[in-house]
């Protein structure tokens, strides 16, 4: 067997294979397949936080459409409910001022069954409608030993006087009974 010896080499052919080396080494490494491989991932995630914000876009605008459509099927069905209401009144049109009284209303309390009859209520007119006013009952503090009966009166109201309508209930339970705020709404036409 024979041996190699080593050859002793200078500085300039170890400087030259070192470079040779390094360039081979880079060459071998694949560094472009990695960086594509990088950029299709970044490109990916960027389309997918695309595709779930469009999703969400159009699932947003999907549940206001959807909104939209019962709030007009609710209109529609008031609408048919008014001019139902306007046909049958006996002066042929609805929403004429002065129909709610508070004497009316203290006669339905008692119809209705309620030991004290409710205090006078504070109003408020809303006028910033052409031609319609929107008035307001604020009924505080009724106070009734049955829940019932002042349920009753609310609903008596609602049934004999035309167009009233209840925008607001709170309900309190009193050791003696129950008490109730509530605000009742007509819109009347202005000025007739």
């Amino acid at each position: 067997m024979s041996r190699m010896g080593r050859v002793k080499l200078g500085e300039d052919a170890r400087f030259d294979l070192s470079l040779g080396a390094a360039a081979r080494e880079r060459r071998n490494r694949p560094f472009a397949m990695v960086a594509l491989a990088g950029i299709f991932v970044i490109a990916t995630f960027v389309f997918a936080l695309y595709a779930v914000s469009a999703r969400a876009a159009s699932r947003l605008a999907l549940v206001r459409a959807q909104a939209d459509e019962s709030q007009t099927g609710a209109l529609l069905e008031r609408w048919t409910t008014l001019v139902r209401a306007e046909a049958e009144s006996p002066s042929g049109r609805i929403g004429q001022p002065g129909e709610f009284k508070i004497s009316k209303m203290e006669d339905l309390a008692t119809r209705a069954l309620m030991k004290t009859k409710p205090n006078a209520p504070r109003t408020t007119d809303d006028k910033t409608r052409p031609g319609v006013v929107v008035s307001r009952y604020f009924y505080l503090e009724v106070r009734d030993e049955k829940l019932g009966s002042m349920l009753e009166w609310v609903r008596l109201a609602c049934a004999e006087i035309a167009g009233l309508e209840v925008e607001g209930i709170t309900l309190h339970p009193e050791p003696a009974g129950w008490r109730m705020d509530v605000t009742f709404r007509r819109w009347e036409r202005a000025g007739t």
